[in-house]
């Protein structure tokens, strides 16, 4: 069974597009650092990394689930010279013991 996730906390671009879907036992997101209401969350990559977490953690309790469950995460740069601010927010949300699985892909 599917189910998709709508959660007012989260930029959602129309409601053909869901923020995830909960299958079976998996949740599958896609999310970014945009508030609510579309406009883009500044301060930053080490910000950014920070508010699209928080959009994720938002969507993980709206099924039951935190930031613990994740097994991926793939981060996207604009540049890897932020990949040092990413790491910082990455290290302010899991310990050692907690950390998915992070793929970082640079966007040209």
């Amino acid at each position: 069974m599917m189910e998709a996730i709508h959660r007012s906390q989260m930029y959602s671009e129309s409601a053909i597009f869901s923020q995830g879907i909960v299958a079976d036992e998996f949740t599958f997101l896609s999310a970014d650092a945009r508030q609510p209401d579309g406009s883009v969350h500044r301060g930053g990559p080490e910000a950014e990394c920070t508010r699209t977490l928080d959009v994720v953690r938002i969507a993980l309790d709206s099924c039951g689930q935190d930031l613990k469950n994740l097994v991926s995460l793939t981060v996207f740069l604009a540049d890897y010279s932020a990949a040092t601010d990413v790491v910082a927010a990455l290290r302010s949300h899991f310990d050692s013991n907690t950390t998915p699985a992070v793929s970082p892909i640079k966007l040209k």
